[in-house]
């Protein structure tokens, strides 16, 4: 969860500079990335190893970290 939610911050920190019209936009793709990384991760994880298996419950916490990420960003920006 927290490396999904590092992974989002990070998208916002360099989506901002290519959407200031719209702060809801780069959120929503900060998180949809860091969501669609976290879902090719479990499949991958499912295809090409043994003992690992896809997760719905990993989906789930990385998607929740995706969206804590990007919570983090908002309140760092607004508490500066």
């Amino acid at each position: 969860m927290g490396l999904y939610g590092v992974l989002s911050f990070l998208f916002c920190l360099d989506f901002r500079k290519q959407y200031l019209s719209s702060e809801l936009r780069f959120y929503g793709i900060a998180i949809a990335l860091s969501f669609l990384y976290g879902i090719v991760n479990e499949g991958l994880q499912l295809a090409l190893t043994v003992d690992r298996s896809f997760e719905i419950g990993d989906v789930i916490a990385n998607g929740l970290g995706a969206v804590l990420g990007s919570m983090a960003y908002r309140w760092k920006k607004r508490n500066k």
